[in-house]
């Protein structure tokens, strides 16, 4: 709260001291600093990949309203909002990540989404917003299996995500067996 003006995570100070707020102001500035660099060679590809990324990023409300809803239709809702995002998704990834066979920031950015996917999968598995979107199921599986996503999360999380959402008493606990 004392370096944020918004007050919210992630904000990152950096070594002299200037503060940075906004997830893909702070991921462009961390690929800039630190090779490689997960954004497109070429200004074009940056800005198709930055075209993308604001489009991902998009999703990550949908995806919270899963958590929040209270009613099954409710639901159903978001997780059709969230399959009409992924088919618009699914003519453009290249496989087996979004841009072929580098993993790059878009993957990056896109991977809370996935990991919180196979979260709600594993208590609900209808409607499932992968079906029919063979490209879409795959880059998420390509992401889910890599290393580095599944060690970016803490060992316990899905228990720590069930609790959450039972003190939210969402529909989506009424499924926690």
């Amino acid at each position: 709260l004392e370096i944020s003006p918004t007050g919210k995570v992630p904000v990152v100070q950096t070594p002299d001291g200037h503060v940075l707020f906004e997830s893909a102001v702070i991921n462009e500035y961390l690929d800039e600093m630190h090779p490689p660099h997960f954004l497109g060679e070429t200004p074009l590809e940056r800005a198709q990949d930055r075209m993308w990324l604001d489009f991902v990023t998009g999703i990550y409300g949908p995806v919270y309203n899963a958590f929040s809803v209270v009613t099954q239709e409710q639901y159903k809702g978001v997780m059709n909002t969230i399959a009409a995002k992924l088919t618009k998704l699914e003519p453009v990834i290249a496989g087996p990540f979004f841009n072929g066979d580098t993993f790059g920031l878009v993957d990056a950015t896109v991977a809370p989404v996935f990991t919180r996917l196979s979260w709600i999968a594993r208590l609900a598995s209808e409607p499932d917003p992968f079906d029919g979107l063979p490209n879409a199921k795959a880059w998420s599986v390509a992401i889910l299996t890599r290393s580095s996503v599944q060690e970016s999360v803490l060992p316990d999380i899905f228990d720590i995500f069930k609790k959450s959402i039972t003190r939210n008493e969402s529909w989506l606990s009424t499924q926690i067996n």
